[in-house]
């Protein structure tokens, strides 16, 4: 009844839905079958292929919407820029007290499972040189 490869919008919910196929005998006991079509999220009940409006569906997002907010122009790349000062850089991986070890990473310091990437308040920055000679070991 439906297209394969077209969206079809739910009208009570204006998603993107797929139509789920329900089956609905006569009420009356006879043997005529009624086939209505429902939304997946809301289960509403979806107008038939005459009166739906399927879109072409493609996978490129539309972000015209979020480009008008920022400023940006239609072919304009938005790169994301991370800044942070020397303090605010205090990774377990960059601390004194980190061990690396190729099953397990450990701090020294507290005696227990480190995260790499995770911080703690009695960070102490390695050095270059030492990083770089257990780096060659």
């Amino acid at each position: 009844m439906f297209d394969a490869g077209k969206k079809i919008i739910c009208p009570h919910c204006g998603e993107a839905t797929a139509p789920q196929r329900k089956t609905i005998e006569d009420p009356n006991g006879g043997f005529a079958m009624i086939e209505e079509f429902h939304c997946l999220f809301c289960n509403g009940l979806l107008p038939a292929k005459t009166d739906a409006k399927p879109q072409n569906s493609d996978n490129t997002p539309n972000t015209a919407g979020l480009k008008g907010l920022l400023g940006l122009k239609d072919d304009e790349l938005v790169k994301p820029v991370i800044q942070a000062d020397e303090n605010e850089k205090r990774f377990c991986r960059d601390c004194q007290f980190y061990v690396a070890h190729p099953f397990l990473s450990r701090c020294d310091k507290h005696k227990r499972t480190a995260d790499p990437m995770g911080d703690c308040r009695d960070f102490i920055r390695r050095n270059t040189e030492t990083k770089e000679e257990n780096r060659s070991l």
